[in-house]
């Protein structure tokens, strides 16, 4: 039989707490916006705004008349046409090293995209 000591939960629940973390730390702000243009986050619909932030797992939607620009921590940047959508899949970037993973999916639309570091 298998002793499970206090410590080894901790040890568990503090790994599962920082995997949870990564996934809701923020990758990218909204630096501008026109028109109609908001984040699907899960179940959730809501109104993006300059200076809101993004996190792996987002999609971006911009209307008929929504036009988006977005800042990531690696210094790129995409800018949104209307009646856009594009989600981040995976993001990972290590400000020292510079190494890193951008992953976004354009599902109808238009971008424009400046890679950073």
């Amino acid at each position: 039989m298998k002793r499970i000591t206090v410590s080894g939960v901790l040890l568990a629940l503090g790994l599962l707490s920082l995997s949870a973390l990564a996934q809701t730390a923020e990758i990218a702000r909204f630096k501008q916006i026109n028109g109609a243009v908001w984040i699907e986050r899960g179940e959730d619909r809501i109104a993006a705004a300059v200076g809101m932030g993004l996190v792996v797992g987002d999609r971006v939607v911009t209307g008929k008349d929504g036009r988006a620009g977005l800042s990531f921590a690696d210094n790129s940047r995409i800018s949104l046409a209307p009646r856009s959508q594009i989600t981040v899949s995976d993001f990972a970037f290590d400000a020292t090293t510079h190494e890193g993973r951008f992953e976004t999916r354009l599902q109808r639309g238009k971008m424009a995209v400046v890679s950073g570091k």
